[in-house]
């Protein structure tokens, strides 16, 4: 008797388990695919993480190693 308990509530934990899984890759992905919508920004990098802002890039980023004197104060 015990044992045919144990069996049911090990499948049933098992299902619940599975379907769970389910659950949050399903809303993991009505996630990141809410995030692909917007068009891309080079400037801002990737937008893997969620809820960190992304940085712009600096100044000194956009400048040209052929540029004589790219930074006045030198």
């Amino acid at each position: 008797m015990w044992l045919t308990i144990g069996k049911i509530a090990l499948i049933g934990f098992l299902v619940i388990g599975v379907l769970t899984l389910i659950v949050a890759y399903r809303r993991g992905l009505k996630r990141t695919k809410g995030q692909r919508q917007q068009p891309p920004d080079p400037n801002l990098g990737p937008s893997t993480m969620r809820g960190v802002p992304p940085t712009p890039l600096p100044e000194w980023a956009y400048w040209d190693e052929n540029d004589e004197n790219p930074d006045p104060r030198r």
